[in-house]
């Protein structure tokens, strides 16, 4: 795996070509320190599927915040070489900035994941009360909670960051109203929850109508052609919608 050591080196040397010394950079070195530096930050990232303990996110956060900070020189080159048009196929530049950009990506959900988890820690709510309060699905939350899914749309970051305060000023506050909410309540179920359950339910009545059967659970034909729209509109949604439409879809086929 790539190192903080690792890295700086392909920014010294970007940054020694660049400068130049007196003379015009040649493309063939260009090109090589330009792969080099996009494979030692696509190196830097672990892709394994465990999940991580706090102690190894807060690790794991320090690890890539030390890459991030050379992942910025070198993107700083590959953005002076696209300003000064110098000899480096467009290709390798983008490489290079991609993967930069994984890197940013990959330690803005570390970080974010670290906070909630620790935020949900300090009012002792479930992951399930959480959500509610957060208003999002709770299998959305788990995915935040372990790095798991792309940066939150803007309105969700901001519940999340609102819920994250509130958390570290005034914890006891949230607890006491997420043990207000019944199990069943709409409190305990986020708005989007209500529209998809309302879809399916919709889509499942014309169903019935339109073979002239009523739908029960060992009816596995309707409950196919169900699950397969479903998945058609999926390739649609985004992380957050995707998660609520599973919890609604796993709900239906229960």
């Amino acid at each position: 795996m790539t190192s903080e050591e690792d890295l700086k080196e392909k920014a010294d040397i970007l940054e020694m070509i660049l400068e130049g010394h007196g003379r015009s950079p040649k493309q063939l070195e260009l090109t090589k320190a330009f792969e080099s530096a996009a494979e030692a930050l696509e190196g830097s990232l672990d892709e394994a599927a465990h999940s991580l303990t706090e102690q190894e996110m807060g690790s794991e956060v320090g690890r890539l915040r030390a890459l991030d900070r050379q992942s910025k020189r070198i993107e700083a080159s590959a953005r002076k070489v696209k300003e000064t048009g110098l000899p480096v196929e467009e290709g390798d530049v983008t490489k290079l900035l991609e993967a930069g950009s994984r890197l940013h990506g990959r330690l803005e959900s570390l970080e974010l994941a670290l906070e909630v988890r620790r935020s949900r820690a300090r009012t002792g709510l479930k992951q399930s009360q959480a959500a509610a309060a957060i208003g999002i699905s709770e299998s959305y939350l788990s995915l935040m909670e372990n790095a798991r899914c792309r940066p939150p749309s803007r309105t969700v970051r901001t519940r999340v960051d609102s819920f994250i305060q509130n958390a570290s000023s005034d914890p006891h506050s949230i607890s006491s109203q997420a043990s207000g909410t019944r199990k069943g309540d709409d409190q305990d179920k986020p708005e989007a929850m209500d529209w998809y359950e309302g879809k399916v339910k919709l889509y499942l009545l014309g169903e019935r109508e339109k073979s002239g059967i009523a739908f029960i659970n060992e009816d596995f034909s309707v409950r196919g052609r169900m699950l397969r729209r479903l998945m058609q509109a999926a390739t649609t949604l985004d992380d957050e919608q995707l998660s609520t439409l599973i919890d609604v879809a796993l709900r239906m086929s229960g």
